[in-house]
C-alpha cells in the first residue's frame, strides 16, 4: 500500500507460507525478519557495518548503500533523503533467510524498488 496523504509509504514484501489450508502469502512489512518482527538493534548494527564507507566522512554517520546512494545511520527505518532499510538480498519470499550475510543496508527507495526481485533488479537511486 502506498499513501501519499500523509507522506507515509509501505509497501510490503509477500511470504509464501504453508498451513493447514496449505501455501498462501501474506505480507511483510519493509524492515522485519522472516516472521515480520522488527531488527534487533545488534542486526541493524550489523547491517549498517556492511554499507560502504565513504572516505573524509564519520562511517558511524553516513555511508553508501550498493547503489551508491547516501544513507544516514540515525535514518534507518525512515522515508526521508537519507532513510535506508534493511534487505533481504535473496527475498524471504524466495527463501532468503534472515542470516547476516543475506542481509544488506539499502536507501529505502531502492530497496521498495528491488521488492521481491532478486536476480535482476536495478537501482533507482544511486548518488
Amino acid at each position: 500500500m502506498l499513501s501519499e496523504g500523509n507522506n507515509i509509504h509501505t509497501i510490503s514484501h509477500s511470504i509464501n507460507h504453508f498451513n493447514s489450508l496449505g501455501w498462501i502469502k501474506i505480507s511483510r512489512k519493509p524492515n522485519t525478519d522472516k516472521n515480520g518482527k522488527k531488527f534487533d538493534d545488534s542486526i541493524v548494527n550489523a547491517v549498517w557495518q556492511k554499507g560502504k564507507v565513504i572516505f573524509g566522512i564519520d562511517p558511524d554517520f553516513a555511508r553508501r548503500d550498493l547503489c551508491g546512494a547516501f544513507i544516514c545511520k540515525n535514518k534507518y527505518g525512515t522515508t526521508d533523503g537519507f532513510g535506508w532499510e534493511i534487505d533481504h538480498i535473496r527475498p524471504v519470499s524466495e527463501g532468503g533467510l534472515d542470516e547476516l550475510k543475506n542481509l544488506q543496508p539499502l536507501h529505502w527507495e531502492n530497496n521498495r524498488h528491488k521488492a521481491d526481485d532478486y536476480f535482476e533488479w536495478n537501482c533507482k537511486k544511486r548518488i
